[in-house]
């Protein structure tokens, strides 16, 4: 016996199961939402060094070609070969990363400790924070930790 299938109801009845089911993983997902919530986190957390991977050669990779085209290409045709032409561009990338970086680093850090040496005490603290108050040691404490703080950060540069 051979089925006669009318391909418009054999359509529509895909569809119907189609709807079906997702109706059925939207349900499954709200009501154990928290265990989707944790094993989406715990994915996320395996992958993020992929994505922190993929973004850093997305960002590098037009410096990269540009000295592998444009600096090497012109400086030697014949006299290195390809792979040479390439490992030096890569080189030079990171040295040109890594430069930057120390750059915007030594542009951020003396700003930053600037700013939170600005800082005011909070007012709270001023009132309590007389001389011979029960609260003079939280200040000293509170001044050493920002001059901790400030020797710190000037150390890094």
């Amino acid at each position: 016996m051979k089925i006669d299938w009318n391909r418009k109801y054999t359509t529509i009845a895909v569809y119907a199961v189609l709807v079906v089911i997702a109706s059925l993983v939207c349900y499954n997902v709200l009501h154990n939402f928290t265990s989707y919530k944790a094993a989406f986190r715990q994915l996320i957390g395996i992958l993020l060094p992929v994505i922190y991977g993929f973004s850093i050669a997305f960002v590098l990779n037009p410096v990269e070609r540009f000295f592998e085209k444009k600096v090497w290409g012109r400086i030697s045709r014949e006299k290195l070969s390809p792979k040479w032409n390439k490992g030096l561009s890569v080189f030079l990338t990171y040295i040109v990363a890594f430069l930057v970086i120390g750059i915007f680093l030594s542009v951020v850090i003396p700003q930053v400790t600037a700013s939170i040496a600005g800082i005011p005490p909070r007012p709270d603290r001023c009132s309590r924070n007389r001389a011979g108050s029960p609260g003079s040691a939280a200040g000293d404490r509170d001044r050493i930790s920002s001059q901790m703080l400030l020797s710190m950060c000037s150390s890094l540069l």
